[in-house]
């Protein structure tokens, strides 16, 4: 008899609804050459989970990673209406027909939100122990989701303590959604100058923030941290912004490390008051950049009208990276996407189109190498300690996967808070 397992199944119509599936796990057809089937093995779960959901359609295909299993017990095997949610952590081999692979190794990317084994179809890249999915359903998939890590070829799932579950489960919560944040920084605004689409027009002079200002909404979400620590770690005199103003729900003292140029941490009330700017004011910017990485409420209009009013229209630039993590109907949805498209001067970020220029510009090697190392000074400059780490099991219960979803679309979770949880 096969082993029955849990997966967690979305409705695309409303992703608050959602639902604890049974899934029978074996008997499975046998794999082709290059394949490997994978269970996961401990998954993040963050607001940029909620958005691969609410946007899993195209143009962004997420709901195309996983589809339901057609074996699925009705209605839920029914993939017009549902849908598992991908996330990031990492996935333990349970079979290969891959001759790089082995069974037993542990692999980083892009997985179901399941305890059930899922296959992949990988071919190497050309870095070392990385490589891409290339299953014919996934083509519409942005290559970020498709490369997969083997970042330890000997370590196995008995050999995990305490401590290496901890620096595990912190990967799965914030190495994926960070990238965004050492991208903005060192690409969109760096010396290598990417559009935040990743093609177009974008020079040095869009880049350069040595005369700027810059206004982090959204500034206690994980991509926001990732950004303000490159932003302050990663810059050289002469190439730092004249200061930063990190707004927040709720005005922290320690949301920002102590910074080689101005900084000030405010609340969404405050952003556009007389106080902010004066303060703005006096370090005499040219220009100003918002980056909205989940803005709440009209905190964007108001912002960007009073600083056109003090440094005129051409001197503001929005980039929004990310959206505030609610839980929208089809039509809020699209009345959002028309209110952001109202403003001129924004322009929207996709992490694949930089990190695919970026790669371009550095190859693969010296790209990976960059991000790695600015991970590692990441969390040795004690960019955690300021967060809580939350490890749970399984799907359903009151410590399950499911119970988290809940709470995201309910916005009772606090953005310090990290959740990982453990499949098997």
């Amino acid at each position: 008899m096969s082993a029955e397992f849990l997966v967690h199944v979305v409705s695309k119509a409303n992703i608050a609804d959602h639902f604890v599936v049974p899934v029978n796990d074996i008997p499975s057809p046998p794999l082709t050459d290059g394949a490997v089937r994978v269970r996961p093995l401990l998954l993040g779960v963050t607001a940029n989970t909620l958005t691969y959901a609410a946007m899993g359609g195209p143009p962004m295909y997420w709901w195309d990673a996983y589809p339901v299993p057609s074996d699925l017990q009705p209605p839920y095997n029914d993939r017009d209406l549902f849908g598992i949610v991908p996330t990031w952590g990492y996935a333990e081999v349970v079979e290969s027909c891959h001759t790089g692979i082995g069974e037993g190794m542990l692999i980083w990317g892009f997985w179901p939100t399941t305890m059930a084994a899922v296959d992949l179809k990988l071919a190497p890249s050309a870095m070392e122990g990385h490589y891409i999915e290339v299953s014919e359903h996934r083509n519409c998939l942005f290559n970020l989701y498709q490369r997969y890590q083997i970042p330890d070829a000997a370590l196995r799932r008995d050999q995990l303590d305490e401590r290496s579950t901890e620096v595990m489960a912190w990967k799965s919560i914030v190495y994926g959604v960070s990238e965004a944040g050492f991208l903005l920084n060192n690409f969109i605004l760096g010396n290598l100058p990417v559009h935040p689409m990743g093609g177009g027009r974008w020079t040095s002079e869009n880049a350069d923030l040595s005369s700027a200002v810059v206004v982090s909404l959204g500034a206690s979400g994980k991509t926001a941290r990732a950004f303000h620590d490159s932003l302050i770690a990663d810059r050289g005199e002469g190439s730092r912004p004249q200061g930063l103003l990190a707004v927040t729900a709720i005005a922290t003292s320690n949301l920002l490390p102590d910074a080689p140029f101005k900084a000030r941490t405010v609340a969404y009330s405050d952003v556009d008051s007389k106080d902010v700017m004066a303060w703005i004011s006096q370090l005499h910017p040219s220009k100003a950049v918002i980056i909205d990485f989940g803005s709440r409420g009209d905190s964007l209009y108001r912002v960007n009208q009073a600083l056109q009013s003090l440094l005129g229209k051409p001197g503001v630039t929005i980039i929004g990276v990310g959206g505030e993590p609610k839980v929208r109907s089809k039509e809020e949805a699209a009345t959002f996407m028309q209110q952001r498209a109202q403003f001129e001067n924004r322009v929207q970020m996709n992490a694949t189109g930089v990190r695919d220029s970026a790669m371009k510009e550095l190859g693969e090697e010296v790209y990976f190498q960059r991000l790695e190392g600015w991970y590692k000074g990441y969390t040795a400059r004690g960019n955690l300690d300021s967060m809580e780490l939350e490890i749970g099991h399984g799907i359903d219960g009151p410590g399950g996967l499911s119970k988290c979803w809940t709470t995201l679309c309910e916005q009772e979770t606090s953005p310090s808070r990290g959740m990982a949880f453990r499949m098997v």
